[in-house]
């Protein structure tokens, strides 16, 4: 190869490397432009440093981060971006070395968490790359999710604190019936503690037992995690405690499910309940029985009456009232004490001679009752018998005192004719009245012929009906003028009286319903409606009639009721009439009789304003002795003298002398039953004050009085009393 050749081969290598040369710049250029349009928009922000940290280049991503544009953050270090105590103590990094920290950009309102890198240059002369990422979704779920679990860990401790300090035991399972919690409640109640407990079946450690039979019982935890609904623990169920001591509890077992709705476990919840249900037994008992005696009461038995009335009764029972003889005089002699200590030696005699299927019961007072089951009237009457003999028998020593003691016995067969439990009470009630009027120490059957028992039998449903009339508001007032002898023309004086309203809007006349009310104590509630009815629903009218006086009955039982006065207060404080307006009315027996209440109410009432008057007086002439120490204001002379004044002189004798003597103590007199016009004359003569009658007025109902007296007024052909 000569010289040329040699040339021409140098010329086309040198040709080839020029060609490399100019292809490697190209594909640099390439690549160099490609790096810059991905930092031109990619979303970190980058920046070149020199190497004292001032700013050389950004790319756009660095001035959106700091909310700044390119020039104005040129005019500060770097550093100024974040906030000094995050970025004390940066070094900045040799060559070929990098450093990160997480810290606080001041950009905008609210400081932005951000990832700051730098980067040494390796033969970059010491120039840092800058990049900045935003981290502020990381740490917003970060910081979320601590204050979650913060927050969980509150409402554990709170849970915790809350089960600890409950009065209900608490008991949590997994889904296979094993425990995995047990407050304090529950580990007091059960005997193991919650460190022991967790991870037993719960069988073992919740031990429940029938009370009555001591049988073992199912858990309800069980039940709930099968058939995924609340479950409660039946009554009469104990807990056993691990170390032997047993408690009564109430218990409810839930499942305890996921949000997907999958079986996690379950929660019971349990209390214990022995002393709450030893009260509830001792109030049942209280409720059904007397305290003392011991025996049931009139509620307990009427309980068992009526399931007796209820049940089929293929054999017949018979229903006993048991009243006590003489007894009475022993309460009032030796004392309130001395009767209990009978009453309970009567109930223990009366218990040992009857069979332990039988019912005795103390129904109040000295009555006793007594349900003989599956037991023919014949025998019954053989132990009515022996029971009076028992009592009989009894010598009762007090104090150096001995007292004896008696019964009476009514009996009463449970047939198809009784069906109501008030039916059986009212005629052995009746059967045992009979029996005690009949001698005392009598056993006596119910039978409809009786006549005596066939009038209080009446008596008695009289006194059912009276309650119902005063809930029905039944009663009605009536009034009877009491006129003045004298001439002046005044509104007057009138009695207020009594009628009943029946069924069928017929008036029932006092003596019909009286002497039952009085006997059974209904006449201190009819007393109350009326004085409720004449002061408050009518006294506004009443009041409204210039001059017109009443004259109100009170009863003998009215007069014994401890809480009358109160009563009468309140009525007299509310009513708009005027106390000088209202006489009061008793009788001459009440006042004989009932010295020591009646003088107090005497009193009270006087000094209230009102006026008394003394009813019936004259049928027992010892009256004349007790005016001595009763104030009143009239006396109202008993009309069995004055019905025969025009013929008997002995009768004539009488109401002189009463007037004279009231007179002389400065009471007037009203002269009752004055049922002849012939009879005011004498009366006049005789120097009596005011009459009462048929001859001067018929008594009218109290709505016809008042439209009479509201009317207006011409003249008075007779002058009423003022």
């Amino acid at each position: 190869m000569g010289i040329v050749g040699i040339l021409a081969i140098a010329a086309a290598v040198l040709l080839l490397l020029w060609f490399c040369r100019a292809w490697w710049r190209r594909r640099d250029s390439a690549d160099d432009a490609g790096y810059r349009l991905a930092v031109h928009h990619t979303g970190v922000g980058m920046a070149m440093l020199s190497a004292k940290g001032d700013w050389q280049h950004c790319n756009p991503a660095m001035s959106r981060l700091c909310d700044q544009p390119r020039a104005q953050l040129f005019q500060r270090p770097f550093t100024d971006l974040f906030y000094p105590e995050d970025i004390a103590g940066l070094v900045l990094p040799e060559p070929g070395c990098s450093v990160s920290l997480n810290l606080r950009l001041r950009a905008g309102e609210q400081p932005r968490w951000v990832r700051l890198t730098l980067t040494g240059i390796a033969e970059g002369k010491g120039r840092l790359l800058m990049e900045l990422e935003s981290t502020q979704a990381a740490h917003d779920a970060r910081t979320e999710l601590i204050n979650q679990q913060q927050r969980l860990a509150r409402e554990s401790e709170h849970l915790r604190v809350t089960l600890d300090a409950i009065a209900d035991a608490v008991i949590t399972t997994d889904a296979c019936g094993a425990i995995t919690f047990m407050n304090p409640m529950a580990e007091a109640l059960t005997g193991w503690t919650d460190q022991n407990a967790v991870g037993r079946p719960v069988d073992e450690v919740l031990v429940l037992v029938e009370d009555a039979t001591g049988a073992r019982l199912p858990s309800p935890v069980n039940e709930a995690l099968q058939g995924i609904h609340v479950c409660f623990l039946r009554e009469g169920s104990r807990l056993r405690s691990r170390d032997g001591s047993s408690y009564e509890i109430q218990d409810t077992a839930s499942p305890l499910t996921a949000d997907d709705g999958r079986l996690v476990g379950a929660v019971v919840v349990f209390r214990d309940v022995s002393s709450h249900k030893a009260m509830e037994k001792a109030l049942d008992y209280q409720a059904t029985h007397d305290a003392l005696t011991g025996l049931t009461n009139r509620a307990g038995f009427e309980l068992a009456l009526k399931r007796a009335l209820s049940d089929e009764r293929q054999e017949s029972a018979i229903l006993c009232f048991i009243n006590l003889d003489r007894f009475k005089v022993v309460n009032d002699t030796a004392g309130h004490i001395a009767g209990d200590a009978l009453l309970r030696e009567c109930a223990g005699v009366i218990g040992r001679q009857i069979r332990d299927n039988d019912v005795l019961a103390r129904l109040g007072g000295d009555e006793f009752g007594l349900l003989l089951r599956q037991c023919p009237l014949g025998r019954a009457r053989n132990i009515a018998e022996r029971l009076i003999d028992a009592l009989n028998a009894i010598r009762f020593d007090w104090e150096s005192a001995v007292y004896d003691i008696g019964a009476s016995v009514g009996l009463v067969e449970l047939d198809a004719q009784v069906t109501t439990v008030e039916e059986a009470m009212s005629r052995a009630d009746v059967a045992c009245y009979a029996a005690k009027h009949r001698g005392r120490g009598q056993v006596m059957e119910y039978t409809a012929e009786d006549s005596d028992a066939s009038r209080r039998h009446l008596e008695l449903q009289m006194v059912a009906s009276l309650r119902e009339s005063l809930e029905a508001n039944r009663f009605v007032l009536y009034a009877q003028e009491i006129r003045a002898m004298a001439t002046e023309d005044e509104p007057g004086h009138y009695e207020v009286l009594l009628r009943l309203r029946g069924r069928d809007g017929e008036i029932i006349s006092p003596g019909a319903f009286i002497p039952a009310a009085e006997r059974y104590q209904m006449m201190p509630h009819i007393d109350r409606w009326v004085l409720r009815q004449l002061l408050l629903e009518r006294g506004e009218e009443l009041a409204g009639i210039t001059g017109l006086n009443l004259a109100i009955n009170l009863s003998a039982t009215t007069l014994d009721d401890p809480g009358f006065l109160s009563y009468l207060e309140r009525l007299l404080a509310e009513t708009p009439l005027e106390a000088q307006r209202l006489t009061f009315e008793i009788t001459e027996t009440t006042v004989v009789n009932q010295m020591g209440s009646v003088s107090e109410v005497l009193i009270w009432l006087r000094d209230q304003g009102c006026k008394v008057a003394l009813d019936d007086f004259g049928s027992g002439f010892s009256s004349f002795n007790y005016l001595k120490h009763f104030k009143v204001d009239y006396l109202k002379i008993d009309g069995s003298f004055v019905r025969n004044l025009v013929r008997s002189s002995v009768d004539h004798t009488i109401v002189e002398s009463i007037n004279e003597v009231a007179h002389r103590l400065g009471i007037q007199t009203v002269a009752e039953y004055v049922e002849d016009e012939a009879l005011i004359p004498l009366l006049r003569e005789t120097g009596v004050d005011f009459v009462q009658g048929y001859a001067i007025g018929l008594p009218e109902p109290l709505d016809a009085l008042f439209k009479r007296h509201r009317q207006p007024r011409v003249s008075n052909a007779h002058p009423p009393l003022h």
